[in-house]
C-alpha cells in the first residue's frame, strides 16, 4: 500500500510526464522530405479539383537585374527581395486571369460573296505558385478554352492539350507551364515545362528563337519547352545560363532536333547586352546539327535603343551549298532587328525594322510561289483550305523587310489608346490596328480592338500582299474583350 503522500508525488510525476509529451507532439514538425510530398500533393489536389470543374506566366519574363534577382511573386509586375519577403510568401499562391471575347470579321468571298463572320471566346488561365520551404517553388499553369466560330481555329490548332468538340462550342484544356524552380545565393536552377527566353526586342525578337513574339497576335501566350535552365550570377551586373530543350516534335525517340546552349548577360545603369550560342541535333532529313548565335543589346535613355540579331547556321546547307531549293548564301541566315521608342508627354512613340534572311520568298516573288499547284489557283481557296510546298521553310513572315510602328496615349490613369501598324515592305501590305483600354477598377479591363487588312491589290496599284486581305482571310475584324484577374 502505498502512502498518500507517495500517490500525491505519484500523480505529480505522472502529470509532468504527460505535459512534457503533449509538449514535445507540439514540437515535432515532419521530415523535409514529407513537408515536400505535403506540397506537391496539394499542387496535384488542386489542379485535380480544376480539372472536374469543366502576360504573363510565372517566370516568363526577363531576368531582372543583379541586385534584385531573386524574384517573388506579390503581384502583377511586383517583386520583392528574399529579405523584405513577408512570412505569406511562403504560402500556397493561386491566381486566375479570365478573358471574355466576342469578335466579328469581313472574309472575302473566294469565288462566293463575301460575307460577314463572328466567334465567341471564353479564355481562363489558372495559375499555381507552391513554396518548397527555403529552397524554391513549383509553378503550375493550366489554360482552359471554350470558342466558336472564328475563334474555333484557335482550338483546332492547338497541338497540345485534350479537347472537345460538341454542340454550341469547343473546347480544350491544355498544360501550360509545369516546373520547379531552386534558388540559392549564387545559382538557379529550373526544370519542366517552362519558358526559356532570349533578347531585349519588343515587336520582332529573332533571338528569342524557341518561340518569338509577333506583332499580329499581341495578346498571344508564349507557349513553353520541356527543357532545363541553370543560371549563376558571377557578380552583381552579369549572369550565365546554360540551357537544353527537347525537340519540337514529341514523337521522335531519337533525340531529333533536341539542343542545349549557353548565353550570357551584363547589366550596367543604362544598357544590357547578351550573347547567345545554340546547338541544335539534325532534324528529320537533317544529317548534320545546326549552330545559332545571336547577339541583344539595349540602351536606355530619352530615346531608348534595341537591337537584336540572330545568324543560324545549317550545316547541311554549308556542305552541300544548297538551302532548300535554292543555293545557299551567308546571308540567309541572318535576321536583324533594330528599334527605337521614346516617352514625351502622354505619348510612347515606337517603331521597329525587321530583316528576316531566311524569308523563302525574294520581294519580287509572288505568293503563289508559297503554295502547292495541285489543290488549284490559292486566290480561290481560303487560308485553311491551302497548300503549302514542303520544300520550304514557311511560316509567320515569309519576305525579307517588315516595319512595326506604333504610338500609344494614355488619356488618365484607367484608359489608353494605341495605333498601331505592321507593314510589308516588300510587297506594300499592311495592318493598321486601333485598340482602346478601360480600366474601371482594378483587376477588370475592358478592351475594344480593330485591325484592317490592307494590300497594293485593293487599288489595282499591284499584286496581293503577304498581309492582305485575300492572303490572310479577312478584311477586317473588331473583338471586345473583358479580362479579369483575380
Amino acid at each position: 500500500m502505498i502512502p498518500s503522500k507517495g500517490v500525491e508525488m505519484l500523480s505529480a510525476r505522472i502529470q509532468e510526464k504527460q505535459r512534457e509529451v503533449k509538449t514535445n507532439q507540439k514540437q515535432w514538425e515532419p521530415p523535409l522530405q514529407v513537408r515536400r510530398l505535403q506540397s506537391l500533393f496539394w499542387v496535384w489536389l488542386c489542379l485535380w479539383l480544376f480539372s472536374i470543374g469543366q502576360g504573363k506566366a510565372f517566370g516568363d519574363g526577363q531576368v531582372p537585374p543583379a541586385h534584385n534577382r531573386w524574384p517573388l511573386l506579390v503581384g502583377h509586375g511586383q517583386t520583392l527581395s528574399n529579405d523584405q519577403a513577408p512570412p505569406e510568401q511562403n504560402k500556397l499562391r493561386f491566381s486566375v486571369v479570365a478573358d471574355t471575347t466576342v469578335e466579328g470579321a469581313w472574309v472575302p468571298g473566294y469565288g462566293g460573296s463575301e460575307k460577314g463572320a463572328y466567334g465567341f471566346e471564353q479564355y481562363g488561365n489558372l495559375r499555381l505558385e507552391a513554396p518548397l520551404k527555403e529552397w524554391g517553388k513549383v509553378y503550375v499553369a493550366v489554360n482552359v478554352l471554350a470558342a466558336s466560330g472564328t475563334a474555333l481555329p484557335g482550338i483546332s490548332s492547338t497541338s497540345i492539350g485534350q479537347g472537345s468538340m460538341g454542340q454550341g462550342y469547343g473546347s480544350i484544356v491544355e498544360l501550360e507551364r509545369l516546373y520547379y524552380r531552386l534558388e540559392t545565393e549564387a545559382v538557379d536552377w529550373e526544370t519542366g515545362l517552362l519558358r526559356i527566353p532570349f533578347g531585349f526586342g519588343q515587336a520582332f525578337r529573332p533571338m528569342d528563337f524557341l518561340n518569338p513574339p509577333s506583332p499580329l497576335h499581341p495578346d498571344a501566350r508564349p507557349r513553353g519547352v520541356l527543357g532545363t535552365l541553370y543560371t549563376q550570377y558571377p557578380s552583381e551586373t552579369t549572369l550565365v545560363r546554360i540551357f537544353a530543350a527537347s525537340g519540337p516534335d514529341p514523337t521522335q525517340t531519337d533525340g531529333s532536333g533536341a539542343l542545349a546552349g549557353i548565353s550570357g548577360e551584363l547589366h550596367v545603369p543604362s544598357s544590357s547586352v547578351q550573347v547567345l550560342y545554340a546547338l541544335q541535333a539534325p532534324r528529320t532529313g537533317e544529317k548534320r546539327p545546326t549552330h545559332r548565335l545571336g547577339l541583344s543589346y539595349k540602351w536606355d535613355g530619352e530615346v531608348s535603343i534595341t537591337l537584336d540579331a540572330l545568324y543560324t547556321l545549317w550545316r547541311d546547307a554549308l556542305v552541300t551549298n544548297r538551302w532548300y531549293d535554292r543555293t545557299w548564301h551567308p546571308i540567309l541566315g541572318l535576321q536583324l532587328t533594330a528599334g527605337l521608342d521614346a516617352s514625351f508627354g502622354d505619348f510612347i512613340a515606337f517603331i521597329q525594322y525587321l530583316y528576316n534572311g531566311s524569308g523563302p520568298l525574294e520581294p519580287k516573288d509572288p505568293l503563289s510561289e508559297l503554295y502547292d499547284p495541285s489543290r488549284g489557283n490559292w486566290r480561290d481557296l481560303p487560308p485553311d483550305k491551302r497548300l503549302y510546298r514542303s520544300d520550304l521553310p514557311i511560316g509567320e513572315w515569309n519576305r525579307r523587310n517588315y516595319l512595326f510602328a506604333s504610338l500609344l496615349y494614355k488619356v488618365n490613369d484607367y484608359t489608353r489608346l494605341s495605333l498601331s501598324s505592321t507593314v510589308n515592305l516588300d510587297d506594300g501590305s499592311l495592318v493598321p490596328a486601333a485598340i482602346l483600354e478601360h480600366e474601371p477598377f482594378q483587376g477588370l479591363t475592358v478592351q475594344l480592338a480593330l485591325r484592317v487588312f490592307l494590300d497594293p491589290a485593293l487599288w489595282g496599284i499591284g499584286p496581293e500582299g503577304e498581309l492582305g486581305p485575300l492572303h490572310t482571310g479577312k478584311r477586317g475584324d473588331c473583338s471586345v474583350k473583358v479580362r479579369i484577374r483575380f
